[in-house]
């Protein structure tokens, strides 16, 4: 009586294990995940949206498209507005969305106090969802991105530059 308590205690302890372990490898349906962390009495609310993909994903022959096509979501306007007009409404909330490309993910950030959060967030949400990909924007985030590669991180960012170097030695054969 005794070992057949112990087998069923193992068996029953072995398939919680399994129903845990198949629980928390499923994603959500939909792939996206919301975290809410209120913090009491502060009048500012934050986002940061995570996508999982980053300059290691960039095609060979098209590194720094991740970065730029995040500086375009970010920095591009909308279908409905250019990004200068965007700016002209961000200025008197005192808003930006800023962004932020690491070799496996991308992450764009804001922060607005609560009085402007439902402006904020349809200019926030429409320039995610909706870009408007302007020739002239594109452009200029490239002319940008080159600028700092060619000009900035050559001759000004020694320390930077150099630990770019070693990522490209250490990671030679690899998209790092």
């Amino acid at each position: 009586m005794k070992g057949r308590r112990i087998r069923i205690a193992i068996i029953l302890t072995i398939l919680s294990l399994l129903g845990t372990l198949i629980s928390c490898t499923q994603k959500p349906t939909s792939g996206l995940q919301t975290e809410l962390l209120p913090v009491e009495g502060n009048p500012f609310v934050s986002f940061r949206i995570l996508l999982r993909i980053g300059s290691a994903h960039d095609p060979i022959g098209k590194e720094g498209l991740c970065y730029l096509t995040m500086a375009m979501l970010a920095n591009g306007g909308s279908n409905t507005l250019s990004f200068k007009e965007i700016q002209n409404r961000f200025y008197p909330m005192a808003a930006t969305v800023n962004f932020q490309v690491d070799k496996e993910m991308s992450v764009f950030t804001g922060t607005i106090h609560v009085d402007n959060l439902e402006n904020y967030y349809a200019l926030f949400k429409d320039m995610l969802l909706n870009p408007g990909f302007r020739e002239e924007d594109f452009i200029r985030l490239k002319t940008n991105q080159l600028n700092f590669l060619e000009k900035t991180l050559v001759n000004n960012m020694d320390e930077q530059f150099g630990k770019e170097i070693l990522n490209l030695m250490l990671y030679e054969d690899h998209p790092y």
